[in-house]
């Protein structure tokens, strides 16, 4: 696995138990998702064990290799769906999904479905 070094700084993104899917095109996990099982703060910074779905395979790679995924919940189905947390944020700018502050999590309304659909993982 080559991994891309930038600055490596301290309060890492991704955190033990993220969902995350492997954004590092170069990789033959490209787009695959996990979880992260352990993220190194020791002699290799940055190097996170990612657990794939669907195999149980637990590989390493350098933090800014993977994406967050977040959950938005439809409503009122109820449905969750996945996406990656910049395409959450750019949805999140354009009103299309919306925070729960009091409930923490983040929700969209059926009539607004067809805009997010492109951004299913």
């Amino acid at each position: 696995m080559i991994k891309h070094f930038e600055s490596f700084d301290q309060n890492i993104p991704i955190i033990r138990g993220d969902r995350v899917a492997v954004s590092y095109k170069d990789s033959k996990y490209f787009m695959k998702t996990g979880t992260v099982v352990d993220v190194n703060k020791g002699t290799h910074k940055g190097d996170c064990s990612v657990q794939l779905d669907y195999g149980n395979v637990i590989i390493p790679f350098f933090y800014t290799n993977l994406e967050k995924i977040i959950d938005v919940v439809s409503v009122p189905s109820g449905e969750s769906v996945s996406i990656l947390l910049k395409d959450a944020e750019n949805l999140f700018i354009e009103d299309t999904i919306r925070y729960n502050k009091f409930m923490d999590y983040y929700y969209y309304d059926d009539e607004d479905r067809w805009q997010i659909e492109e951004y299913f993982i």
